[in-house]
């Protein structure tokens, strides 16, 4: 298993940014912690119940982003426009449907993934099949049931 991976500048400083957000928060769950228990009993006590599961994910999430901020390896996003990498806008059109509308797909780290925003992990079917393509190839992804054709369009 690879220990390293790669992220662009901007995840690794949203990751950054996570983290000293979720430290400043640790600091509010064990205040709220101390004031539950001192409504008394804790076998019955929301509010202590609920801020201790706060405070194990918040933990959680903190130990999960460091180990990710010390393997991240930063990559140039701006490189080469003329090939799609890590990093790059890609506007992309589904062939032979009509019904789809060009998209632009950003190719990120699985770190930085977020395919409602557009940003798609270069590890994902359609990442990987995007991948070393220049302006004018298709791109195929497979799944399970057919092969989705994509143009691309524009590297941005």
């Amino acid at each position: 298993m690879n220990n390293k991976y790669e992220i662009t500048q901007t995840g690794l400083d949203e990751l950054k940014k996570e983290l000293a957000e979720l430290k400043k928060e640790r600091a509010e769950v064990i205040e709220t912690i101390k004031v539950a228990k001192s409504f008394g009993d804790l076998s019955e006590n929301a509010e202590y119940s609920t801020a201790r599961e706060r405070q194990t994910f918040v933990e959680s999430r903190i130990l999960d982003l460091e180990d990710k901020i010390k393997k991240a390896i930063l990559v140039d996003a701006n490189h080469n426009k003329n090939i799609v990498g890590l990093g790059s806008k890609v506007e992309i059109i589904q062939v032979n449907n009509s019904s789809h509308a060009a998209k632009i797909v950003e190719l990120v780290s699985s770190a930085e993934s977020d395919p409602l925003a557009g940003k798609i992990s270069q590890d994902s079917p359609l990442g990987i099949a995007l991948l070393n393509h220049i302006v004018g190839d298709e791109a195929v992804v497979k799944t399970p049931q057919k092969e989705i054709h994509y143009k691309i369009k524009k590297i941005l």
